[in-house]
């Protein structure tokens, strides 16, 4: 019975034993952690390569196999209360062997786009563009009595987008040509009041109207614009006045116009289509609206040649010249 009591206290003793030992190792802080620890102080320090071996025979020798808990000796630890770790978990303070450092990343991040904006990036424009233009023409070097502003022009314009920097363009517009006239073709009016006489009436025009077509070939790039091409002018009509010349009493004297009737007038003296080549550059204030300078030349002109004038006189048109110049501006609807 004694033998029998003895070996029932000596297990029991070593059952307590291997119980403390490994409360022990879950509430004291582990060595193996402390050991990291110094290894990588001693690192950060310049310590050498053998303090650290010492360190790492010493923690080994001291971490007994016996003082590892496994399954079997943690279902014999009856002791362990509810507010002691279980298992082989270890407090967020076992945690100071890590070398922690700071990271920079470089990079481009972007702002994701919102839905509406994603819809305006993949929205396909369209190569169309229609607007309006608006121009007048002047002469650079005006001779004698003649006048420098020879005209107003405005209409539509449309362009097509082709690759690259390069546009097509068109348009519809409303030519408006003024300047110094003279009479282009004379009228006979009988009347009979104490006897037959014989008046004589001439025509001057005031104005020539025309409907413009130009075909242009634009390059564009950033806020700059070339443009060149042609146009054809088709002549509408000639707006005037029906009057007599006649000799002035009071001095000096000298002939002047009578006027008695406006209106339209026979197109006498004045070709019926023009051709004439532009070349021309505007800047864009903005995707709209853009302002330039137009250099124009007529080929052969505006007026007839050999045309017989019905008064003594050498011009039809004074400010008929080939070249003049527009100044212009454009303003995109679409």
């Amino acid at each position: 019975m004694q033998q029998n009591n003895t070996e029932n206290k000596k297990q029991e003793a070593t059952k307590s034993q291997k119980s403390q030992s490994g409360k022990g190792f879950l509430k004291n802080q582990p060595p193996i952690a402390i050991g990291f620890s110094q290894i990588i102080n001693h690192e950060k320090l310049g310590g050498n390569s053998d303090l650290i071996q010492e360190n790492n025979s010493e923690l080994i020798a001291q971490n007994d196999i016996g003082d590892i808990e496994t399954p079997s000796n943690l279902s014999e630890n009856n002791s362990l209360t509810e507010a002691e770790p279980v298992g082989n978990k270890r407090p967020m303070d076992d945690l100071a062997f890590l070398d922690l450092r700071q990271v920079l990343l470089y990079g481009d991040f972007t702002r994701p786009l919102k839905p509406k904006e994603a819809e305006v990036e993949l929205k396909i424009q369209s190569p169309f563009s229609v607007g309006v233009m608006a121009a007048q023409s002047f002469q650079t070097n005006p001779k004698g009595d003649e006048k420098t502003i020879i005209g107003y022009q405005g209409g539509l314009v449309l362009q097509y987008r082709l690759k690259g920097p390069w546009h097509i363009g068109a348009g519809l517009q409303y030519k408006y040509r003024t300047g110094t006239f003279e009479a282009s073709k004379a009228a006979i009016g009988r009347n009979y009041r104490f006897g037959l006489e014989i008046d004589t009436f001439v025509l001057r025009p005031t104005s020539l109207h025309y409907l413009s077509l130009p075909l242009h070939l634009l390059w564009q790039k950033n806020r700059h614009v070339l443009e060149g091409g042609v146009s054809f002018d088709y002549l509408l009509g000639v707006r005037g006045e029906k009057g007599q010349y006649e000799r002035t009493v009071e001095p000096p004297i000298r002939r002047e116009f009578q006027v008695e009737e406006k209106g339209w007038l026979v197109e006498n003296g004045y070709k019926k289509i023009n051709t004439a080549v532009q070349l021309g550059y505007r800047y864009r204030v903005n995707r709209q609206l853009s302002f330039g300078l137009s250099v124009n030349y007529t080929f052969g002109g505006i007026l007839k040649k050999d045309y017989e004038q019905p008064v003594i006189g050498n011009f039809l048109l004074k400010e008929a010249d080939k070249f003049y110049l527009d100044i212009r501006a454009v303003y995109l609807i679409k």
